[in-house]
């Protein structure tokens, strides 16, 4: 897809990217920490049974429809908090200061707020969007959401299968679906909506965002003692895989293990790698002039003041080229080009906050509770300290603790 374009579209719903905004920046201001977004399949069957087992005694009732938490009068149910926990793909935490996790990897971190108190946020969120688009009009329709889960079934064949696989029934995708393109009505409300022909006309004009690169799949040889190059293309010149060979005489890391696959420690098959257009290391420039299923001659490199020499497998390879999108894309980039174009007409940031200060939220559980209280109060502190810097800020009526 097109990086430059459609990577500006909003991923998260409405008040819980707010809410996360707004704590983000409190917590960068006093605690100078690094709140981001790590991935994580799914919280532990134990914890969420044992914060299920915290509602029993604890003013929320022991059954799945138990009330924890109503928001302008509409109920959140114990059964909706405890799938929101069970499924939940992505949490606020905190990047450590020292050895941070780096993007991409893994690691160890700690949560920015509870996991309990980021899933009541979810719910509360989902809530207010889809209470803000009724008010303003724009509420999706059941055809509306039929329509979009076959966009999204054109976009990837197993959406629905691989949702249900992480716990999602189908009313539950559905419901996702509502409230993303609720956010999105309300984002490109009043918005000049955009055809099927501009798409086409964008694409055309911006190839260079729909190029998928030239990729390539590699394995390895690594050699520090040059004596070895010999034996190691008489091994190769007789018949046995490369992959053997580089177990036997590479210093590559997990060479053996994963039988020189390039880069080390992604397991014994080769991740595809971004081909340089035009490459200045001797490494890339070999691979670059390599054909698909051909080795490289021996490749001296020089590091840390000693020599490596270095044998590649372009095991396979694919050429850059300007993808073809399919009609769900080019509506995909359509649809692309009217939220940009409203980004620059909608403050839909500051809707979000007005809708969420003035909202009436009651929360039936004591530790949801004091830890719903204790976020609305940083939030309405933030909101105040951005509001100050436009202006008028927006007053609450009857949100928080004190008035409930």
């Amino acid at each position: 897809m097109a990086p430059e374009l459609l990577g500006k579209t909003p991923n998260r719903t409405g008040f819980g990217r707010l809410i996360e905004c707004i704590l983000l920046g409190l917590r960068m201001e006093t605690l100078e920490e690094t709140v981001f977004t790590m991935k994580i399949r799914a919280i532990s069957v134990l914890i969420v049974a044992a914060l299920s087992a915290l509602f029993v005694g604890c003013g929320g009732g022991g059954g799945d429809t138990a009330v924890i938490a109503t928001v302008n009068g509409e109920k959140i149910t114990k059964e909706q908090y405890v799938k929101k926990l069970e499924t939940m793909t992505s949490i606020r935490a905190i990047n450590p200061t020292q050895n941070p996790v780096q993007p991409g990897q893994a690691g160890q971190v700690q949560v920015a707020d509870s996991l309990a108190s980021q899933a009541l946020s979810s719910l509360v969120d989902e809530v207010l969007t889809l209470q803000t688009a009724k008010d303003e009009g724009v509420l999706p329709t059941k055809e509306d959401v039929d329509q979009e889960q076959r966009l999204m079934e054109s976009l990837n064949p197993n959406y629905v299968k691989n949702l249900k696989s992480m716990g999602f029934t189908l009313d539950e995708i559905r419901r996702q679906l509502m409230v993303r393109l609720a956010e999105r009505n309300l984002l490109i409300r009043g918005v000049p909506k955009k055809s099927l022909a501009d798409a086409k006309k964008y694409i055309a004009e911006h190839p260079e965002e729909f190029t998928v690169p030239a990729m390539a799949r590699i394995r390895w040889i690594v050699l520090e003692d040059p004596n070895l190059r010999d034996d190691v293309d008489k091994e190769l010149g007789s018949g046995v895989t490369f992959g053997a060979v580089a177990g036997k005489y590479s210093t590559a890391v997990n060479a053996r293990a994963e039988n020189g696959a390039f880069p080390p420690g992604n397991g014994p098959q080769p991740t595809p790698q971004v081909i340089p257009d035009n490459p200045t290391n001797a490494f890339w420039k070999a691979v670059k002039d390599t054909p698909k299923g051909q080795m490289t001659g021996w490749i001296e490199l020089e590091g840390n003041g000693k020599k490596t020499y270095v044998k590649l497998l372009v095991e396979d390879k694919t050429e850059k080229s300007v993808r073809k999108l399919s009609p769900a894309e080019e509506e995909m980039v359509r649809r692309a080009l009217e939220e940009r174009d409203a980004r620059d007409s909608n403050d839909l940031t500051n809707l979000y906050l007005q809708k969420l200060l003035k909202a009436k939220i009651e929360i039936n559980v004591p530790y949801l509770k004091a830890a719903w209280e204790a976020q609305f109060q940083r939030i309405k502190e933030r909101a105040a300290r951005m509001e100050e810097k436009i202006g008028s800020a927006p007053q609450p009526s009857a949100p928080g603790p004190e008035n409930q």
